[in-house]
């Protein structure tokens, strides 16, 4: 799990503790999961409603997984 977070953290660029839309769309096309920022928007949305993915939502998108109520 520590991994998971250092990569969480990596990924969010400006310490708000939230990753978003802009600081997911490089790597998630660098890793061939998604072709363009719509796709990216589109599963960030999926997975919260306010756009802002969260450490525990982040574990499910890691698990591709749907957003949990």
């Amino acid at each position: 799990m520590e991994i998971l977070n250092d990569c969480f953290n990596d990924l969010d660029e400006d310490g708000s503790q939230a990753i978003g839309v802009t600081e997911l769309v490089d790597p998630l096309i660098a890793l061939g999961l998604v072709d363009n920022q719509s796709q990216v928007e589109e599963m960030v949305m999926e997975m919260d409603d306010d756009g802002n993915i969260e450490f525990p939502e982040f574990l499910q998108l890691v698990k591709g997984g749907k957003k949990t109520k």
